[in-house]
C-alpha cells in the first residue's frame, strides 16, 4: 500500500463517518431506509492512482450488504463531477507518486473532493422518490451517471 492512502482514508472518513457512513477497508457505505450508499477509494492495478467510485442501490431491488461499484444501480467516477479546469488538477492530485503536494495536502484534497462533489451527488439520490426526480431529468454528457441493467429492468417497481 502507497504511504499516502492511509492519510487519504483518514480525510475521508473524518468527512463521511458523521454522516453515517460505515468503513471496511476502502470503502464506505450508508444504509437509508429506501437506498445504500457506497462511496470507494479505487486504486488501478498499475502505478499508483487514487480516485473515488460512488454511487446507490435501491434496497428494493437489491440489498446486497457490499455491493461492487460495477453493481450500483446509478454510479459515479470522482471527476466526471468537476469542472475542466479542476478535472485537469485533479489528474496531478490523484497521482500519490506526483510530487505536487505534500501527503498532507493531498488527503485534504481527496477529503474536499468527498465534501464537494459525492456528498452533495448522493443528497440527489437519498430516497426512491429522489431518484426518480433524478432520473426524471439527468444530468446530460459527462455527468450523466451509469445506470446497471436491474436497475433499468426494476424501474417500474420504484
Amino acid at each position: 500500500m502507497h504511504p499516502d492512502v492511509k492519510m487519504i482514508q483518514q480525510a475521508i472518513h473524518a468527512v463521511l463517518s458523521p454522516l453515517g457512513f460505515k468503513k471496511n477497508r476502502a470503502v464506505w457505505i450508508r444504509v437509508l431506509p429506501e437506498v445504500r450508499q457506497v462511496v470507494a477509494l479505487d486504486r488501478g492495478t498499475w502505478g499508483s492512482r487514487c480516485w473515488f467510485d460512488f454511487g446507490v442501490n435501491v434496497r428494493k431491488v437489491n440489498d446486497d450488504p457490499k455491493p461492487r461499484f460495477y453493481q450500483l444501480h446509478l454510479r459515479w467516477s470522482d471527476s466526471q463531477l468537476m469542472p475542466e479546469k479542476e478535472r485537469l488538477a485533479w489528474i496531478d492530485i490523484k497521482d500519490l507518486d506526483d510530487p505536487v503536494m505534500s501527503p498532507e495536502e493531498r488527503a485534504e484534497k481527496f477529503a474536499d473532493v468527498a465534501h464537494r462533489y459525492i456528498l452533495p451527488t448522493l443528497a440527489l439520490v437519498d430516497s426512491v422518490k429522489m431518484i426518480k426526480k433524478y432520473l426524471a431529468n439527468p444530468p446530460r454528457g459527462n455527468m450523466a451517471p451509469g445506470m446497471s441493467m436491474e436497475l433499468r429492468q426494476n424501474l417500474h417497481l420504484l
